[in-house]
């Protein structure tokens, strides 16, 4: 089998004027639900624009496939994300149904995992605490000044190469103080996710007391819960205590 019939999914495409579905990514979005049959044997995907309502097909384009890359959360706002790249240089972003409608193109199309140097994966473990939490002061004094009314930014990601060179700059090159030249909220908050999630050597409530924090939430008495809490946060080192109050305190204000 060579052809092998694809699912619905969203594609987001600029629009250029024309009848096809040609895209360059980047610009201006607007979606469309499409059809797709892909050929392994020719690697061309013929895409059929498709209304819901009516079941009627419309337009149709073929693309001849070179490269099919799944998208991380953090470069576009959307979940279930893959782009696909054509023989004449085209981009389109796909949106597919559900996690599983996505495996299924992927595999489909022989797509995957998008790759990025990761400039602090080899250094994770050389950077200081201190370090780490003048970052999060700096990025939480930052959004603070920039104003915490903007709808969004720790859902909608920030641009993945300013938020990269952000973090290479402050840890790299030592500059802690950098993200207080940046004005781009959603690139700050997406950085302050990167330091919990990629750059601490283990989570913020630690390894240690994990099991701990599981039991304190075991109970169905309230004021129970709150005190078995209270114990097990005073256990956490002090710096791992500063900084989850630090941040408590500033995703309420949120």
């Amino acid at each position: 089998w060579y052809q092998r019939r694809v699912r619905e999914a969203v594609v987001s495409t600029q629009s250029t004027g024309s009848s096809g579905i040609n895209a360059e990514y980047g610009k201006q979005w607007y979606q469309r639900r499409v059809r797709g049959e892909y050929s392994s044997k020719n690697k061309t995907l013929t895409l059929r624009t498709y209304n819901q309502t009516n079941g009627r097909i419309g337009n149709v384009d073929q693309i001849n496939v070179t490269t099919v890359i799944k998208k991380r959360i953090e470069e576009i706002p959307r979940r279930f994300c893959f782009q696909v790249t054509s023989a004449d240089g085209k981009v389109l972003v796909f949106q597919a149904l559900s996690e599983d409608d996505l495996k299924n193109w992927m595999e489909i199309m022989e797509g995957k995992e998008a790759h990025y140097a990761e400039p602090m994966q080899s250094a994770k473990l050389r950077v200081p605490q201190e370090m780490g939490m003048e970052f999060v002061k700096n990025c939480i004094s930052k959004l603070s000044t920039l104003g915490l009314r903007e709808q969004g930014i720790y859902r909608v990601s920030g641009a993945q190469t300013k938020m990269m060179k952000l973090i290479s700059v402050s840890f790299e090159e030592k500059n802690i103080n950098a993200v207080l030249d940046i004005d781009d909220i959603k690139v700050i908050a997406s950085s302050l996710k990167y330091y919990f999630r990629e750059i601490l050597p283990e989570p913020l409530l630690t390894f240690k007391l994990h099991e701990d924090f599981l039991d304190a939430m075991k109970t169905e008495d309230r004021d129970q819960k709150i005190t078995n809490l209270k114990n097990v946060v005073s256990q956490l080192p002090k710096t791992n205590y500063d900084c989850l109050k630090l941040l408590i305190k500033h995703l309420n204000d949120v």
